[in-house]
């Protein structure tokens, strides 16, 4: 970020429009990933020192996912990629609301990593008995049986780049799994081989209906 942020200061006038434009990108999405990285670790390290603290209440998901799918629409936009909201609205679950939106943020930033330009991110939901499943699903390019075993590990650090050769820590999904649970529900994934994944996670409806 400083390397290339150094050149376009002192020489950008002198450069290539289309060198400045891939500058620019390179800029971008480096800061992106730092952006990424720096939360999940601080989110984690507060996790690990027992510093976060649980405040659950009764939120509309509908909009936590829309404003979430904001946050990546440019990130999506530069790939090419659909975002899709199927939730509905008034779609209510009790839980801490900064938590599920890390684990949301995560959730979408790795479906849009590993999708293909041109490609397409949905968010749905399916309904038990007391709780809500959501979905995010894209139709990347999938997640082998093998490296599926690595996945949600505190002892085994798993990451690979994304169709754009972006980078990753392996913190986001590990971080996304310890909220999930610390709010009473369970992540999975289910994935095919350049077909795509499909991360699902509940979470428990509030006892009281907020809308009567």
């Amino acid at each position: 970020i400083l390397g290339l942020s150094d050149l376009l200061v002192r020489k950008g006038d002198q450069l290539d429009p289309q060198k400045v434009r891939k500058f620019h990108h390179s800029i971008y999405v480096t800061s992106r990933q730092a952006y990424d990285l720096l939360s999940n670790l601080l989110q984690w390290s507060r996790s690990q020192l027992q510093r976060i603290e649980i405040n659950r209440q009764t939120f509309d998901m509908y909009e936590l996912v829309g404003e979430n799918m904001m946050m990546q629409q440019e990130r999506a936009r530069m790939k090419e990629i659909r975002l899709v909201n199927k939730m509905n609205s008034r779609l209510y679950v009790y839980a801490d609301y900064n938590m599920i939106t890390t684990v949301m943020r995560n959730l979408l930033s790795n479906a849009i990593k590993f999708t293909r330009s041109g490609g397409r991110v949905e968010v749905g939901y399916s309904e038990w008995d007391d709780q809500w499943e959501i979905h995010v699903k894209d139709n990347g390019r999938g997640i082998s049986a093998e490296n599926r075993k690595k996945l949600f590990r505190a002892d085994y650090v798993y990451s690979e780049e994304g169709t754009d050769q972006e980078k990753g820590t392996g913190l986001g999904l590990l971080l996304c799994k310890e909220f999930v649970n610390k709010n009473g529900g369970v992540i999975h994934v289910s994935s095919v081989a350049e077909e795509g994944s499909t991360f699902s996670f509940t979470l428990p409806k509030p006892q009281k209906d907020p809308s009567s």
